[in-house]
């Protein structure tokens, strides 16, 4: 391959670089630098809603109190910290709006156990649904990412490689076909 080919396949490369917006987390913040925790989600802080949910409705099944689950996801090692300090609001006897205000980002596990109480429901029971809801949910959304990387990873790979393919498969073809 002579230097003006190479030097216009990285100039190729390079422009395909410039051309793309570079990927966001999602929240507008870059990505942690060390990798996620086990059962954290991709660049957030919290961890998965479907771990605490399944967490809290297993522990429910086991015949433990809202209260005391909520302590158990809070303990030290837990994987919800921010609970154990509903747990204790709630059982001092605050408001449950007050109390789940410290932890804004269970909201979803504050409404499965609200609907709970207000039917009368199984308490595990709608948290393992809404588990379940947001795993599905969670894979509808990872599965859309893939497929807008595909289509945007469409542009770089076809400047890359169709000259790579013109000068490695049809250029050396061509050559020898032709008469000297």
């Amino acid at each position: 391959m002579s230097g003006a080919t190479a030097a216009l396949l990285a100039a190729i490369c390079l422009a395909t670089v410039f051309i793309l917006p570079p990927p966001s987390s999602g929240q507008g913040r870059p990505l942690p630098s060390r990798p996620p925790n086990v059962g954290r989600s991709r660049g957030q802080g919290s961890p998965s809603a479907a771990l605490v949910a399944d967490a809290a409705a297993a522990l429910l099944r086991s015949g433990a109190s809202v209260p005391l689950t909520l302590t158990h996801l809070g303990a030290a090692h837990g994987p919800a910290p921010e609970l154990a300090t509903v747990a204790r609001m709630l059982t001092w006897g605050a408001e449950p709006q007050q109390a789940w205000a410290v932890a804004p980002s269970y909201k979803g596990l504050r409404e499965a156990l609200a609907l709970a109480e207000g039917t009368g429901a199984p308490v595990s029971v709608v948290l393992s649904r809404r588990a379940l809801e947001q795993r599905r949910g969670r894979a509808r959304d990872e599965e859309a990412r893939a497929a807008a990387l595909a289509v945007r990873l469409v542009l770089p790979m076809g400047l890359c490689g169709l000259p790579a393919f013109i000068c490695l498969g049809i250029l050396p073809i061509g050559l020898a076909l032709m008469p000297w």
